[in-house]
């Protein structure tokens, strides 16, 4: 690797380093638990898949580290969903009374 104008790195490429029978492990697993759970560990099956797609994967030389956790991507969910109801809560109540006053029904 060589750095080249403005101190960016040069030269590397991207490689890839995952085997994929533990990759295919990994998505079989987490199917099952998802099954078994009913859809609540997509947020750790997604934690993991990306944490074994970034440690298996250098650029340039450089191992990437996925730091995220499920439970930072749960919250960001319910916080999505806990704005987002009442927002389309509210159009629809706005809607069902445009299309009531429309067709005269009252």
């Amino acid at each position: 690797m060589s750095v080249g104008v403005g101190g960016i790195a040069t030269g590397g490429g991207v490689r890839f380093l995952g085997q994929r029978r533990s990759y295919w492990r990994l998505l079989i697993r987490g199917a099952a638990l998802l099954m078994f759970t009913l859809g609540i560990y997509r947020f750790w099956l997604a934690t993991d898949v990306r944490r074994f797609l970034w440690s298996n994967t250098e650029i340039a030389g450089e191992p990437l580290e996925y730091a995220g956790t499920a439970l930072e991507l749960l919250l960001g969910f319910l916080i999505a969903i806990a704005i987002l109801i009442p927002v389309y809560a509210g159009i629809f109540s706005i809607l069902c009374r445009k299309i009531s006053a429309t067709l005269g029904t009252d």
